[in-house]
């Protein structure tokens, strides 16, 4: 089984509507839904704020971090002060330089999460209220906002640090020792704002009705400074959260659509939901599997196997998962089981890759084991 994916990251479900209400901490789907008339950047609804912030969040929620960017400077340029264009503006800079940095443009990566950084630190005031249903709620996004960051700007120095190790394992690098001493700096200062970001995220969670990115990123970040035992119990209770959370998308899917009288309504209804409890399943199967790992490291192969087929039954599409599955069968002393996974999986995957030759690998063992 492969080593745990700790350096994941998950950029906060509900786009700038996180923003703008704090009603509640599962993303609602409105009672009737708005179709927003989406524009570019024309002259249209210059000066009008208030549909800048609407283009804004359409923007977002569509994954166009650029555009609603440019609408949140828009608002700032004649409104400098507006906490809620200035967090949107934050939020927008730290998904482009995520997104850019996971693409390779460290530079541009490093440009958008300094500004991030910047913009959070300027709207955090370093205190929190006791609940995240106190207030306006900004105190706790920006301050939620600012650890992501940092935690971003932490696994974009572990990229590069990992990038100088590549020049310098080819060889023939005239300035290694150059080289070597930005490794260094990086490394420090990744093990530094992985500190703050985790004692940031700690805080976080403990407040009353607690973010559920907050509680992931703690379970995270608590594995990679080495506190397993208090990764397990943030990863836990994020499931907990998860899980309820799907029911309720379920329960939706069943319970809404009847009560739209227009089938338009109805329709966009039924995709809105669709929408949020696949992301939401995402997510906890990306965890479940997290903590599966966590487990099969430490030789809990029952617990392991448990996790993995509750993610599977989750996401039945996600057939790698198969695999996974069959090591802990073939621990747990099941190789017919364990072959019936490997086959299901190599049948639906007739590509050769690194999983494939690893079933494969698998495969050999079980039927020796079962020949003997």
């Amino acid at each position: 089984m492969r080593a745990p994916a700790i350096l994941r990251h998950g950029i906060v479900a509900g786009a700038i509507l996180f923003f703008v209400s704090c009603s509640s901490l599962v993303d609602d789907v409105p009672d009737q839904p708005e179709f927003l008339s989406v524009n570019d950047d024309g002259s249209r609804f210059e000066g009008d704020a208030e549909l800048y912030k609407q283009n804004a969040i359409a923007f977002y929620d569509a994954g166009d971090y650029y555009r609603a960017r440019n609408q949140f400077k828009k608002i700032l340029k004649t409104q400098p002060d507006d906490a809620v264009a200035k967090g949107g503006y934050a939020y927008c800079c730290y998904s482009i330089g995520f997104n850019e940095a996971a693409f390779g443009n460290f530079n541009g990566g490093a440009k958008n999460l300094i500004i991030a950084e910047r913009t959070f630190e300027s709207l955090y005031s370093g205190e929190l209220p006791a609940s995240t249903a106190d207030g306006t709620g900004r105190e706790w996004r920006n301050a939620l906002g600012l650890a992501m960051t940092w935690r971003a700007l932490a696994s974009l120095d572990k990229m590069r640090s990992d990038s100088i190790d590549r020049v310098l394992g080819e060889g023939g690098a005239r300035n290694g020792d150059k080289l070597l001493a930005e490794q260094k700096k990086r490394d420090l200062r990744r093990r530094d704002l992985n500190q703050k970001s985790l004692e940031l995220f700690r805080r976080l969670a403990t407040m009353e009705y607690a973010a559920p990115d907050a509680i992931l990123n703690q379970g995270d970040l608590e594995l990679i400074v080495g506190n397993t035992n208090a990764s397990l119990r943030a990863y836990e209770r994020y499931l907990s959260v998860a899980r309820k959370n799907i029911e309720n998308w379920d329960r939706r899917l069943e319970e809404w659509p009847e009560q739209y009288a227009s089938d338009k309504y109805a329709l966009e209804a039924q995709k809105a939901i669709n929408g949020k409890r696949s992301a939401a399943v995402s997510k906890a199967v990306d965890v479940l599997t997290q903590v599966a790992e966590v487990h099969y490291a430490a030789s809990n192969y029952a617990d392991s196997l448990a996790l993995l087929t509750e993610a599977a039954e989750l996401n039945p599409r996600r057939v790698a998962l198969n695999v996974p599955i069959a090591e802990c069968y073939e621990r747990l002393g099941e190789p017919k089981e364990a072959l019936r996974h490997i086959e299901a999986y190599i049948k639906s995957n007739p590509e050769i890759d690194d999983n494939t030759r690893r079933a494969y690998r698998l495969r050999a063992r079980v039927q020796s084991d079962l020949g003997s």
